[in-house]
């Protein structure tokens, strides 16, 4: 962190130039106050080997993502996304390290997907297709988000999407990041929102609603190793949300089957922070 910290106030500088033009001449690293008023750029993230750093840089309507190589090298602008009058209306909302040499960006807006593109800035792909069950043409699939970069293996990722316009219930495809070649991991089911995925991709959760009233209600499943069967585990009812523990799933977990989450109970008093916590979806 202190590395990351110290190489961001060096980059601050050099990001101005870049995306708004030359910056005021400055003798030596920005003050605190210059460094947190107002941030230059967002989403700070070191690639595997720590030899790369990616972070974007939004600038009144338009986003851009850079790489710095930090063992040498010029910056360099690798992705532009916006959502003004002149772009395409969805942004960078988080960037992945596929590797140390790929990007996995997720985005958001008016037209979510996912774009894979090299640290360079070449060969951009954009994640829209899977080929058919039979072989022959490519059929296309809408990505609604990222959910695991999957790093045991070299050119995957998982996607949650949705195959179907009529009733848009969201599939799971692993998804190459060098062709966009995808194939299907999980069919989706109705009213399910998310899947939850453990360190080496396996489907270990997923979160559904039910709109019944009185019984409205999220609920989050586990999902059996072996057979693939879903149980419940645990359910709120939509009446009880503001009141319900501030509960996240953030990422996998040290073990197969579990889950890095965040939780903040409900009784906590304002200004209190989360805590981090291993939620085991094996034994709910």
């Amino acid at each position: 962190m202190f590395r990351l910290l110290c190489v961001a106030a060096t980059l601050l500088v050099a990001v101005q130039v870049c995306a708004t033009g030359p910056a005021r001449a400055q003798a030596g690293p920005p003050t605190v106050e210059e460094f947190v008023r107002d941030p230059v750029f967002s989403g700070p993230t070191l690639s595997p080997s720590g030899g790369k750093l990616a972070f974007y840089v939004t600038t009144g309507t338009v986003r851009r993502v850079f790489v710095r190589d930090l063992t040498g090298g010029p910056l360099k602008l690798v992705f532009e996304s916006g959502w003004g009058e002149n772009q395409e209306g969805r942004w960078v909302s988080s960037i992945h390290w596929k590797g140390d040499d790929r990007l996995v960006l997720a985005m958001s807006g008016w037209f979510p997907t996912v774009v894979s593109v090299n640290a360079d800035g070449t060969d951009r792909r954009e994640i829209t297709t899977r080929p058919r069950p039979a072989g022959g043409a490519m059929r296309p699939f809408t990505p609604v988000g990222f959910l695991n970069v999957l790093p045991s293996r070299p050119d995957t990722i998982l996607v949650q999407g949705y195959e179907n316009e009529r009733d848009r219930n969201f599939d799971l495809f692993e998804v190459n990041v060098r062709t966009g070649a995808a194939s299907l991991v999980l069919k989706g089911e109705p009213l399910v929102i998310r899947y939850y995925v453990g360190r080496d991709g396996q489907v270990i959760g997923r979160l559904r609603r039910e709109f019944d009233r009185p019984k409205a209600a999220q609920i989050i499943d586990t999902r059996d190793a072996v057979t693939g069967a879903w149980s419940e585990a645990v359910r709120v009812r939509m009446r009880d949300l503001e009141d319900a523990p501030n509960f996240e799933v953030i990422g996998p977990g040290p073990e197969t089957g579990q889950a890095h989450v965040s939780v903040r109970p409900a009784s906590s008093a304002e200004g209190a922070t989360d805590a981090i916590h291993v939620y085991d979806f094996r034994t709910k």
